[in-house]
């Protein structure tokens, strides 16, 4: 592999890493929330979680990628000590503001959500999280600019330990239920705040250009349609079955997308690593990005399609092992939902032309068709299919996303795609995923024994296949040697 390769794939791990640990400390609450949850409450959870995510995506004005873009384009650390205390105020009154003005609507908002009012609490902690955390997202951004990396996935390892910890002691021996998990996260990421802060003083001042914050905005704002179209394809089904089916029903579809979430903080892994490297490449290097960009293109592709398959493969082992019976239908919808998070995963590189021209307002078009499509094909499979209705909804959502991200990037900055080796991974990944379904049920160890030798195969497929070439066969004997080495 190039240097540039190595150096995305390193960042990757370790936020990655840093976000399997994380959520491996998150599925240390799974067996307990739903034993001491019913169906319904765990649906609650995760209704609350969607909505704060929908609030935090509208206070980012943009997502992630507004700061790494204009901070590349900073032609020196002088400006970038202007840049970073502009964006870091603007989002921290912004955020504010939109706190202040919902909290009075709290008890509104929990009445048509939960039809009873007294989750009013449950909204306000939840609400009051969110400025909080959006500094913090921030100053997680300055390192990721800084190519920080390590740093930064230490940061988000201790919120999310001491989230887990503080939301547990208020859930359980607090007593204060699902109040307590809520008010446990807002103490966490106050308790962060500072250290987070500290983290980037260096381009901290007492600094503020209003003219670069317009530029900011007019950038950014075009992105808001989609980041809250990201929200509608991986929360708005929440909120669709609760109306068209029921708590129950977002109950069992949540512990699914909590299984399936592996694949996800491997996509927030890739965001985090990916968008400074990408920028940097077309920065340096215009001529040379194109296939650059192409051959990441495959091994997302492969590696997201291996965890696809895995999690599909072993989700109702995984499920039997972590839940109650009556979550156990959460298995069937694992599929479709995995599918869908790996089309997810691959709009980051087929929009990157958007961004680097800065044509966002045609992935703001794009983004609200594609969430237009995710609520319709929910309407009118939710009713008939249940959850498995909301699922592939998703899935298609997705899919349609990053095929129009796709077609209006290659007009502006056409990226190289290694097409025969994408499509055959493609072609593999929906095989083995839909292909779980028809594994016969044996015994729990001949079953493990089955589905490690089927995960095997897919890995041989793709070696078979050509999916992979000398390239990667090299870098893999290197790397096998490297670590014999040390081993030695």
């Amino acid at each position: 592999m190039t240097t540039s390769v190595r150096k995305i794939f390193r960042d990757f791990l370790l936020y990655g890493g840093g976000d399997f640990v994380s959520k491996l400390l998150g599925f240390v609450t799974l067996p307990i929330y739903t034993r001491i949850f019913s169906t319904a409450e765990y649906g609650i959870l995760s209704y609350t979680f969607s909505f704060t995510l929908l609030l935090m995506s509208v206070v980012m004005v943009g997502g992630d990628q507004v700061y790494v873009r204009f901070y590349f384009e900073a032609p020196g650390d002088q400006e970038r000590r202007t840049l970073t205390p502009t964006w870091l105020l603007f989002l921290a009154l912004w955020g504010s503001l939109v706190a202040l003005a919902l909290l009075p609507w709290s008890g509104a908002l929990a009445r048509w959500s939960f039809e009873a009012g007294g989750y009013a609490p449950l909204v306000v902690v939840a609400i009051l999280g969110v400025p909080v955390g959006l500094v913090n997202r921030v100053c997680g951004h300055v390192l990721r600019a800084r190519f920080q990396s390590r740093f930064g996935a230490a940061l988000n390892l201790a919120t999310a330990a001491m989230s887990v910890v503080f939301g547990l002691i208020g859930a359980v021996p607090l007593g204060m239920g699902l109040f307590g998990i809520f008010a446990g996260i807002l103490v966490a990421e106050i308790v962060m705040l500072p250290l987070r802060l500290w983290s980037i003083r260096p381009l901290l001042g007492p600094r503020f250009s209003l003219s670069l914050l317009r530029r900011v905005l007019a950038f950014g704002i075009p992105l808001m349609p989609t980041v809250l179209a990201a929200w509608v394809f991986t929360m708005s089904d929440r909120l669709m079955l609760s109306k068209l089916a029921s708590l129950e029903a977002v109950g069992h579809y949540s512990v699914a997308a909590a299984l399936v979430s592996v694949i996800s903080l491997a996509n927030v892994a890739l965001a985090q690593a990916w968008g400074p490297h990408a920028v940097v490449a077309y920065e340096r290097a215009p001529a040379r990005a194109p296939a650059f960009y192409g051959r990441i293109m495959t091994y997302v592709l492969a590696g997201f399609g291996l965890l696809c398959v895995a999690v599909t493969t072993f989700g109702a082992e995984i499920v039997h092992l972590l839940t109650v019976p009556a979550f156990y239908p959460a298995v069937k919808v694992i599929g479709p939902l995995a599918l869908g998070i790996v089309a997810y995963a691959t709009s980051q590189l087929t929009g990157i032309g958007v961004i680097l021209r800065k044509k966002t307002k045609r992935l703001a078009v794009l983004s609200v068709c594609a969430a237009a499509l995710n609520i319709v094909l929910n309407l009118v499979l939710i009713p008939r299919f249940g959850m498995m209705g909301a699922a592939w909804a998703t899935a298609f959502s997705y899919l349609a996303l990053t095929l129009g991200y796709l077609a209006a990037s290659q007009r502006l900055f056409a990226t190289a795609y290694e097409c025969r080796r994408g499509l055959t991974i493609i072609a593999l990944l929906i095989a083995f995923t839909l292909g779980v379904a028809y594994l016969p049920s044996l015994p729990l160890a001949s079953s493990l024994a089955l589905k490690a030798m089927y995960l095997a195969a897919f890995v041989a497929a793709l070696f078979m296949l050509r999916a992979f070439d000398r390239r990667e066969i090299e870098a893999l004997r290197m790397f096998w040697s490297r670590a014999r080495k040390r081993g030695g």
